[in-house]
């Protein structure tokens, strides 16, 4: 693996764990609830989580301009995924 591929995969990595944090945040207290120690204006669990998704998407973004998968992979996956879940 080449040190650009390895940073590639380090990113997804750290946003993916980021995003699993702000899920837990939503299970425990809630979508609409926010840090309480935070101003009031102070983003939701929601914002939070729509806010670390974006960032899952940049990085797969890049490992598709990289070359690491391709989007007819991942549509090809996504398209599998959605038939086995529950309606």
């Amino acid at each position: 693996m080449t040190k650009a591929k390895h940073e590639r995969v380090a990113l997804l990595a750290e946003e993916l764990a980021e995003a699993i944090a702000v899920i837990g945040k939503i299970l425990r207290h809630g979508m609409d609830s926010y840090d309480p120690t935070k101003a009031q204006d102070a983003p939701t669990n929601r914002d939070l989580l729509v806010r670390e998704l974006g960032d899952v998407k940049a990085v797969i973004s890049l490992m598709l301009e990289a070359g690491d998968f391709t989007v007819v992979e991942l549509r090809e996956v996504k398209h599998r995924k959605v038939e086995k879940l529950p309606r």
